[in-house]
């Protein structure tokens, strides 16, 4: 991937690393290949014997032998004379393998929610190491298309392992320590301790970042925290490493225990008063402050201010974990997007499993100042036929449930599995003739646009989109036309890309092409860009036009930019990916009034 991608997000990689090893419970597989015999000239070779793994049948790289067959060259130390010096290559087959169309089996989920887990590495991972993992999966299908011996069936496995783990707890702050190991000499993203399975990350000790993990043999890598403050309680612990895009929790249940215990005993009577509280709205925007002191300093399980729309849908519009409210007082304050309608609100505080009453106070969300007034194009276009148009009109939940969004728009709204970074069931919503995507700073969401029947793959297409992001600072997105086939040098189109609290982008990236031997040369072709064009945080139209002769991009109904090279020839799926971009990512929304999607038809 491009270094001026801004380290934004990353794409699924391509279904060559999964062909070999099926990484989703990151347990190694037994069993070896037997060496077959040589062949002085391979003409009469009837090929490797099948790649077996333990539980599994079947070759598992013909699908390779389907796509390439083995040549044979001059070898470069062959100076003539006596018999020809030839060295193997593996060639393409003059037939390209067909590329699905059609959305991935339910028996496929386990390597289709594999894609998913791995979806950051623009932003997690360099692209040299991708490049790397690729290349090592593709030479071990050559080592053994090719016969030079066996090859372990866990060979592209890494799996990790606990040495120690320990936390050390003082008064009510503790340091955790551990150390890890890894079947091979592995790069992560994070790694760290974890703290309670379900508290989302909050309780967490410190993060290493971008560490690699030793083997055994190589002594394993070592981790200390810096000092943490806990509430007084009993913690579940372990350490996890966060690897291509998914978290491993390491060492198996029951988890390890520590306890913070009252440093002194809790004072007889703990009270708490609201110094202040306000709620300013615009739109359907709602801004909190709150001011909350207690009768004596004291460490609370949590804080915040909540608010209660009329139909019991409740708010944490401001929330903090584990803080000292000192006898002064805590200043509170956050925003978010809500339905309109009249509600209650008010500060809460939880102190020793106990949640005092606050006053309350009420305010009123109009709606009338924020939702667009713009309307998706309706119709065909010259050598275009319309397939999809979707304002978003009728208000919808987030969840899987009836009502919710993934339901009522169904028909032109594909999500990706919640799964590693991206939870698109849990952040998105409908309201006032817009889809939210209502970020929460840990969190991002993706999917596919698009009717069931095409969204997955098609040839060609016409594509635009209205958006507007709002207090989405630390977090970027990526709207792309991205290979059916998860293969990145197929052509990725992305438009627009960046971050959140800037401006947007065009990345036109490469297709390959042939060297003069006629073997392939992924990103051979040239990239294109333009970059700065306009700011996510007003209102814009995106529309991009994929031909087979080029790529042109509109903003607001204004051509920018026209591609003719390293057109894509496959089929593609027009994709949205939004995630945190930074380890500071606040709570934000990116807003998407309407969307809408055309058939090439010359």
């Amino acid at each position: 991937m491009c270094q001026e991608c801004h380290g934004l997000l990353r794409r699924p990689y391509s279904v060559l690393r999964s062909g070999l090893a099926n990484r989703a419970g990151r347990q190694a597989h037994a069993g070896e290949m037997a060496p077959r015999a040589s062949s002085p000239t391979r003409t009469s070779d009837p090929g490797p014997a099948p790649l077996l793994l333990a539980g599994r049948t079947g070759d598992l790289l013909a699908p390779w032998r389907a796509s390439y067959e083995v040549t044979h060259r001059k070898h470069p130390r062959d100076r003539g004379g006596g018999a020809a010096l030839l060295e193997p290559v593996l060639r393409p087959r003059p037939t390209p393998r067909p590329i699905a169309a059609e959305p991935v089996p339910e028996e496929e989920g386990l390597k289709y929610r594999e894609f998913l887990g791995k979806l950051d590495f623009h932003r997690s991972l360099p692209f040299r190491r991708k490049m790397k993992r690729q290349l090592t999966t593709l030479a071990t299908a050559v080592v053994v298309l090719l016969g030079f011996g066996p090859v372990s069936a866990s060979a592209a496995v890494v799996n990790f392992s606990v040495i120690s783990s320990d936390v050390t707890v003082t008064g009510n702050t503790a340091v955790a320590t551990a150390s890890i190991s890894a079947s091979a000499r592995e790069q992560v993203e994070e790694y760290k301790v974890c703290v309670s399975p379900y508290s989302g990350g909050a309780l967490d000790f410190s993060k290493r970042t971008n560490v690699y993990v030793n083997t055994a043999a190589q002594g394993g890598t070592s981790y200390t925290s810096a000092s943490k403050t806990f509430a007084n309680g009993t913690y579940q612990y372990a350490p996890c490493v966060l690897n291509d895009g998914v978290w491993y929790v390491l060492g198996g249940t029951p988890y390890k225990t520590f306890t913070v215990p009252q440093a002194t005993p809790p004072p007889a009577s703990v009270t708490f008063t609201e110094n202040s509280l306000s709620a300013t709205v615009n739109g359907t925007s709602v801004t909190v402050n709150g001011n909350i002191k207690a009768s004596s300093s004291v460490t609370v399980q949590e804080v915040g201010i909540f608010a209660t729309h009329t139909d019991g849908t409740v708010y944490d519009i401001a929330k903090q974990i584990n803080v000292v409210v000192p006898t002064t007082g805590l200043a509170l304050t956050g925003t978010m997007t809500v339905k309109p309608g009249t509600y209650t609100y008010a500060l809460f505080v939880g102190y020793n499993n106990t949640w005092p009453d606050m006053p309350d106070k009420s305010f009123t969300v109009s709606g009338t100042t924020t939702p667009p007034t713009s309307r998706a194009p309706v119709g065909n276009l010259p050598g275009w036929t319309q397939n999809m148009v979707q304002d978003f009109d009728t208000a919808a939940s987030t969840g899987t449930g009836t009502g919710s969004f993934m339901s009522t728009y169904a028909n032109s709204w594909q999500p990706y599995d919640d799964a590693g970074i991206y939870w698109p069931r849990a952040l998105i919503n409908a309201h006032d003739g817009m889809m939210d995507i209502n970020l929460d700073g840990d969190r991002g969401a993706a999917g596919v646009f698009g009717p069931p029947n095409r969204a997955w793959g098609h040839l060609y297409g016409r594509y635009s989109i209205r958006f507007k992001a709002v207090d989405a600072e630390g977090n970027g997105t990526a709207m792309m036309v991205w290979p059916a086939s998860d293969y990145w040098p197929d052509g990725e189109i992305d438009f627009p890309e960046g971050p959140l609290d800037g401006y947007f982008n065009i990345y036109h990236h490469p297709t390959p092409c042939d060297d003069d031997d006629g073997d392939p040369v992924p990103h051979c072709g040239s990239s294109d860009s333009l970059t700065n064009i306009a700011t996510f945080e007003d209102w814009h139209v995106a529309t991009t036009e994929w031909t087979p002769t080029s790529v042109k991009y509109y903003v607001d109904g204004t051509l920018v930019k026209t591609v003719t090279h390293d057109i894509p020839t496959t089929n593609h799926r027009w994709t949205i990916q939004v995630a945190p971009d930074r380890s500071n990512a606040q709570s934000g929304h990116l807003l998407i009034d309407w969307v809408t999607s055309y058939t090439y038809t010359p």
